[in-house]
């Protein structure tokens, strides 16, 4: 039995044992004592509560819950053919044999792995990209991808297959007839297996507002999902919700990778506004802090996962946020990214109130290891600064990622 300051009734081993014995369908469930639990999912109530089966059954409360994940799997890429990414920064793989279509301000998909059979429907206000494919002859597409939902555009934007593109207004997408342009005055229709991507006037969009409380999502095709309820009844073997758009979806468990509870006691760095941030050049360039993204402008890769929050770095950067003594743990997984060079090296300081804390490795970070996990007592704290340093081999490629950088009350 663990005690965390709530009931928490807990029959099961640490992770590190458990998953020896682990069966198809096993997550790890880590809370805020720091502790992972896993086994089998079997019940997550609608007020977040979970239930572990198996050898070593296990009831965690809803508060002591902070991540569920999928043991022995990595957190998949985003989905780099057929999604739509909306406004809120969910990315919702479609499936490819089903109808796209875009009518009257609405844009009607089939959502891929979902047990739902007719289409989703959202308003385009809600929709920041529709990415079908890359142009012939990009380099990065994910670079690509990023840049257009950090854009602003005062019009939309047709990307086109051969990398040409055409700015108006989108007036429909039909699936057979393709996607109608207002441009120039005249009316252009383009077959969708010559569209790469529509990019819709960031002036006209709308942000689908997070509650205080909701569930985050990952799928193993690389999905993004958010819901205001959630929960899995006992031996459903599926998850079924309500999505922040309103539509309601029922996803098989073995589709999911992760399912990320968003409360009050957990609060990202991301989300946060800095106190400091301090860049030194090592010669003439700078670099600024990402917020969930890399510095490189990419996602968050680290040892193989793409996470959805944390914070870029390059050396030589500082960072520091006010914690006001209203936390008690900082965690995050920090690591080069796993697109640095084999000669990319880094060192990484924490530090709390201005004191040096141990991070259970003082050496190099070097490219291709596993990260390093965090877990650092910030009881009381005022200041928490981090510190990504040059290596030895000055800054080459060290762009270093904080991986779930937050803070746990």
């Amino acid at each position: 039995m663990i005690i965390t300051g709530r009931l928490l009734v807990i029959l099961l081993l640490p992770a590190s044992i458990a998953l020896a014995d682990s069966e198809p369908d096993t997550f790890v469930v880590h809370t805020v004592a720091g502790v992972d639990f896993a086994g089998p999912l079997k019940k997550l109530g609608p007020e977040g509560d979970v239930r572990l089966g198996g050898t070593r059954p296990a009831l965690i409360p809803t508060a002591d819950v902070v991540t569920i994940r999928r043991a022995l799997l990595h957190l998949p890429p985003y989905p780099d053919r057929h999604v739509i990414v909306l406004t809120h920064g969910d990315r919702l793989a479609m499936d490819p044999e089903k109808p796209l279509k875009l009518d009257d301000g609405r844009l009607y998909f089939h959502v891929r792995r979902s047990l739902r059979d007719e289409p989703m429907r959202i308003s385009r206000a809600f929709v920041s990209l529709v990415w079908l494919a890359a142009p012939e002859g990009t380099r990065d597409p994910e670079l690509l991808v990023s840049r257009l939902l950090n854009a602003k555009r005062p019009r939309d934007v047709l990307l086109l297959r051969n990398g040409d593109q055409l700015t108006g207004t989108v007036t429909a997408i039909d699936p057979f007839k393709g996607a109608r342009m207002e441009t120039n005055g005249r009316n252009v229709t383009i077959a969708l297996s010559q569209v790469s991507a529509v990019a819709f006037n960031t002036e006209l969009q709308a942000r689908i507002r997070r509650p205080p409380v909701y569930t985050h999502i990952v799928l193993t095709n690389g999905s993004r999902l958010s819901f205001s309820a959630l929960q899995m009844e006992a031996g459903a073997g599926k998850l079924e919700g309500k999505t922040l758009f309103g539509t309601r979806l029922e996803i098989p468990l073995k589709e999911v990778a992760a399912v990320e509870p968003k409360r009050r006691n957990v609060v990202f760095l991301s989300d946060l506004k800095p106190k400091q941030f301090e860049h030194t050049p090592f010669l003439s360039v700078s670099w600024p802090l990402a917020t969930d993204a890399a510095v490189t402008g990419g996602a968050l890769r680290v040892g193989g996962s793409t996470f959805d929050k944390g914070l870029g770095m390059h050396s030589k950067s500082l960072v520091s946020y006010g914690l006001n003594g209203e936390f008690r743990w900082f965690e995050a997984m920090v690591g080069l990214d796993d697109s640095a060079g084999r000669r990319a090296q880094a060192r990484v300081r924490v530090l709390v109130d201005g004191k040096e804390q141990k991070l259970g490795s003082e050496k190099e970070l070097l490219a291709g290891e596993a990260p390093l996990p965090l877990r650092i007592s910030v009881a009381g704290a005022r200041k928490l600064t981090l510190i990504v340093d040059f290596g030895s081999y000055g800054d080459v490629a060290a762009h270093v990622n904080w991986a779930d950088a937050r803070l746990i009350r």
